[in-house]
């Protein structure tokens, strides 16, 4: 089983939140990894379409940004709804461009292997949240197909694995970069 996170699409539309107080409800809820349900307000947002040095981005279905989490367009939610609706939950955002719903999983696994993961030291920092820099799962805490997240506070990384890459390759979706964290046939 092959474990990603998402990277930078590097000069895709970036999702900016200018300021909005909103993203710190957000930010809180998201540490508990609860559903938001009817309780979200929407969060403002706005695309970032030319980059520092003054060149034009592009557009993907899936834009990275300011917001953690997975975010998609309209044609990446009609495609993947049905299979993010089992781990999370859709949250719309306003922007101005076009509709963009945030991917808030509430799919949480316990799975990391502290022994074998490349971690900042639980016995040095017991209270702290874990700084992972290299992740090692345990396989039987894992379900193939899943979207997830782990149950530490201020982590807010969602995990998927190769299933879910095919879906969005296949779908012909764009902007979603996975990076291999973990490899079950790797040691």
């Amino acid at each position: 089983m092959k474990i990603f996170e998402r990277s930078i699409v590097s000069n895709s539309y970036w999702i900016n939140v200018p300021g909005s107080l909103d993203v710190r409800a957000y930010a809180e809820n998201a540490k508990t990894k609860e559903k938001f349900g009817s309780e979200w307000k929407s969060i403002e947002v706005e695309y970032l379409k030319v980059n520092s040095k003054g060149e034009r981005r592009f557009a993907v279905d899936m834009p990275s940004g300011g917001l953690s989490g997975l975010i998609l367009n309209e044609k990446a939610k009609i495609a993947l709804e049905s299979f993010v609706l089992h781990y999370g939950e859709l949250l719309p955002l306003r922007c101005p461009d076009e509709p963009l719903w945030l991917v808030n999983v509430t799919n949480v696994v316990d799975a990391l292997d502290f022994e074998e993961s490349d971690i900042t030291s639980r016995d040095k920092y017991p209270k702290s949240t874990p700084l992972i820099y290299r992740p090692v799962f345990k396989i039987e805490k894992l379900t193939k197909g899943a979207l997830f997240r782990l149950p530490y506070e201020n982590i807010s990384t969602t995990y998927f694995d190769d299933e879910f890459v095919s879906l969005v390759t296949n779908k012909g979706l764009t902007g979603l970069v996975p990076r291999l964290v973990w490899d079950s046939e790797k040691k």
